[in-house]
């Protein structure tokens, strides 16, 4: 793990300090001795080209397969599945004839799922790229989504000077020169996101029941999955530009060419 003194600030107080990463062994996956592929899918950028209807290939890898050793991309790619069967559910009609209580509970717990799995997604999606690098599994196996863009930074927090903060994905960024507008861009957009899962998934509360028509319920939910659908897009582009620079530069590493997932 880097030392304190790889810890990078911005000049800017309200961006968290970046540390400067290696790829370690289990970047790669192995065979015989010999490195085969980066040990991650590209899941950002191939599940925004299927939000936008484009050509995408979204497989489910299972751990006996052995296709990847890294435990979140293989947990990426079932979340990846359920989050595609919750976005049909979310935007098909309702039926007519459903009684309006029925239709407002599906919208309630449609969008609580699509907030959650939402949340999720972006989790293991940076988990599975950070564990890739020399960061301790320990800080961010636990981690919710808010953690990952900052946390206090365990190096000082024993120090008599003022404790800073650090971005494990700003850092991911960082090796790549794109931390700069990605921090600001997603300082914006993550929060959002974790306080959405918190407050309407994660916990007891939910937001107003208001039966009235199908069609209504309907609605509303598209109004709602659509906002929230749009915001992820942001997302999964920033995400997927750090991790399509960690596949060219991993695959570079191993073949000194572009490798396939």
């Amino acid at each position: 793990m880097a030392t304190a003194d790889s810890h990078v600030p911005h000049g800017n107080k309200k961006i968290a300090y970046h540390i400067e990463w290696n790829f370690r062994k289990e970047a790669a996956v192995w065979t015989r001795g010999r490195a085969i592929r980066p040990n991650f899918y590209p899941f950002a950028t191939e599940l925004r080209k299927w939000m936008l209807r484009s050509e995408s290939n979204l497989p489910v890898f299972e751990q006996r397969d052995g296709r990847y050793t890294n435990p979140y991309t293989i947990d990426t790619s079932v979340l990846s599945l359920a989050y595609r069967e919750i976005t049909n559910d979310a935007f098909g009609e309702f039926p007519e004839q459903m009684h309006p209580f029925a239709a407002e509970t599906r919208r309630v717990r449609l969008y609580s799922e699509f907030v959650l799995y939402t949340a999720r997604l972006s989790e293991a999606m940076i988990k599975q790229l950070l564990f890739a690098t020399d960061f301790p599994e320990a800080s961010y196996r636990g981690s919710a989504l808010g953690a990952l863009l900052t946390q206090e930074c365990a190096g000082c927090r024993a120090s008599k000077e003022k404790r800073h903060r650090l971005s494990l994905l700003g850092s991911l960024a960082h090796n790549y020169r794109l931390c700069l507008g990605y921090e600001k861009c997603l300082a914006q957009l993550l929060p959002v996101v974790n306080k959405l899962r918190d407050s309407q998934a994660a916990h007891s509360g939910v937001e107003r029941f208001h039966a009235t028509t199908p069609a209504d319920s309907y609605a509303r939910l598209k109004k709602q999955a659509g906002k929230l659908g749009h915001e992820f897009l942001h997302m999964l582009e920033h995400i997927g530009e750090v991790e399509r620079m960690m596949w060219e530069d991993m695959s570079r590493r191993i073949t000194g060419a572009p490798a396939t997932a």
